[in-house]
């Protein structure tokens, strides 16, 4: 299971990190994911694949196993699995070969399943889809809400992370204290990255239909949010004369701060 998840990743595809030694086999297969329709990034080591994950929109984590890497599938898989920021992602090693005993390592130390190369890519890119779908599924389904109905679904916006259901609130890690209305501010925003939101609409999701504040209010709320998440507040974009939305990219051809 994992969280958080991109609507694409109901299909099946998705942003994949893909962890492999540097040369031929990595670029490889990254052209195999890209042509199937994944967003992939490219990586090499296990400290720049932690890092990618904390920042990053990353819906599941492919790693290619080679005898020659530093790089033990085993030790990334449980390093991954106690990381409370990505802990929940979807993992997937795939490789050359594997004795029986080495599978059931990789597989108790975290991961979702283990390919070998010879399965041919049609079937791993299956299988990894089919992964996918699955963890996309149990997300829908789970019932573990806190008492005010609230799931514990992760949602990451580049390095800011929201859990709903504890109020929480992290950039790069680090807590970021909200108040009340902050919070719902910035989650009703993250709920659907780069729609654009009404103040009228906003006003109404924090404060409910008898709300005496008028929606200027949420200028200076917005702007507090801002300061408050230091450099990651400029995911949080203002559309003139509009409202504001919450992007995980740098399009800003029609926004201005």
């Amino acid at each position: 299971m994992f969280s958080p998840t991109s609507s694409s990743s109901f299909l099946g595809v998705g942003s994949v990190l893909v962890c492999a030694p540097e040369g031929l086999p990595g670029r490889g297969i990254v052209s195999v994911f890209v042509g199937d329709g994944f967003d992939v990034r490219l990586v090499n080591g296990m400290q720049r694949t932690l890092e990618a994950l904390r920042v990053e929109w990353i819906d599941a984590l492919i790693i290619l196993a080679d005898p020659g890497s530093d790089v033990s599938p085993a030790a990334l898989c449980r390093l991954v699995r106690h990381e409370p920021e990505v802990e929940q992602i979807a993992i997937v090693v795939v490789g050359s070969g594997f004795a029986p005993n080495e599978v059931v390592k990789i597989l108790r130390s975290g991961a979702d399943d283990c390919l070998t190369i010879d399965l041919g890519w049609d079937i791993i890119i299956a299988r990894v889809k089919a992964v996918l779908r699955r963890c996309a599924w149990g997300r829908t389904v789970d019932s573990d809400a806190g008492d005010d109905g609230l799931r514990d679904d992760m949602i990451r916006i580049g390095e800011i992370l929201i859990r709903p259901s504890r109020y929480g609130v992290y950039v790069s890690g680090k807590s970021v204290e909200l108040t009340v209305t902050e919070f719902r501010v910035i989650n009703l925003l993250a709920s659907r990255p780069h729609q654009v939101f009404e103040r009228d609409a906003i006003l109404e999701a924090v404060y409910g239909h008898d709300a005496d504040a008028e929606g200027r209010s949420i200028d200076s709320h917005i702007y507090t949010l801002r300061r408050k998440l230091g450099s990651a507040g400029r995911y949080i974009e203002t559309v003139r004369s509009v409202g504001y939305r919450i992007v995980n990219g740098s399009n800003r051809d029609d926004v201005a701060k």
